[in-house]
C-alpha cells in the first residue's frame, strides 16, 4: 500500500500540466521569467492538459474492457 501511495505522489510531481508538477513548473518558469505567466495562457494549457489525460484513462479503460473479452 505504502509502495502505491509513493507512486501516485510521484506521478504527481511529474512536470506536466494538470497535475500538481505542472504548477510547480510555471512557478519555475515565473521565477526564470521574472514575471508571472498570464492566468488565461496558464488556464488553457491546463484544461488542454486535462482533457487529453482523460482521453488518455479513456482509452486505457476502453483497451481494458476489450482485452476482458478476448
Amino acid at each position: 500500500m505504502a509502495f502505491l501511495s509513493i507512486n501516485v505522489g510521484f506521478i504527481n510531481l511529474l512536470p506536466i500540466p494538470a497535475f500538481d508538477g505542472g504548477h510547480i513548473l510555471f512557478i519555475i518558469i515565473e521565477l526564470i521569467k521574472g514575471s508571472p505567466v498570464k492566468p488565461e495562457l496558464e488556464n488553457k494549457i491546463h484544461f488542454i492538459f486535462l482533457i487529453l489525460l482523460l482521453l488518455f484513462m479513456l482509452v486505457i479503460t476502453f483497451n481494458d474492457i476489450v482485452n476482458l473479452f478476448k
